[in-house]
């Protein structure tokens, strides 16, 4: 009797681990990549670096986080993607700001409106991870690389 008891206790104990092994599996396959709007929405940005690249001169470091000599303070700046397409940014003077943004071009391009323009300003090879958001803006002169990263 105690041998049969036994054998039902390693029995009941196998078919736990089997069971517990199983459900994991299953939520494991269930994951599903994150897009690049869930990894847009899920964190604050804030700039990281901006380096202009103008015809006929060297790149030139705009803003660098940290950085002792920058042309322009974004220390400041952040910027919050949330649902319904609504853009917050947070200007480099503090000011709260919202606006629109959509990725197209098959995820290659963020378009950026704000109610003041409602004229779309396109950063092109766009690119987003869950540690690091970059785009490039072209200008009549050159372009601009944006670097954020998240907020810590």
């Amino acid at each position: 009797m105690k041998k049969l008891a036994n054998t039902l206790t390693l029995f009941t104990i196998i078919l736990l681990v089997v069971s517990m092994l199983v459900s994991c599996k299953k939520e494991q396959a269930a994951e599903t990549p994150a897009t690049p709007e869930t990894l847009l929405k899920a964190t604050t940005w804030i700039f990281d670096e901006i380096t202009g690249y103008e015809t006929g001169y060297p790149p030139e470091i705009i803003y660098k986080k940290g950085g002792a000599n920058n042309q322009l303070d974004l220390s400041r700046a952040e910027t919050k993607f949330l649902d319904n397409d609504v853009w917050q940014y947070i200007d480099p003077n503090g000011v709260n700001r919202t606006g629109s943004w959509k990725l197209v071009a098959n995820n290659t391009k963020i378009e950026f409106r704000s109610p003041a323009t409602n004229s779309p300003e396109i950063g092109d090879e766009f690119t987003v991870t869950s540690t690091a958001f970059s785009y490039k803006v072209v200008e009549s002169n050159g372009y601009s690389i944006h670097k954020l990263i998240p907020k810590r």
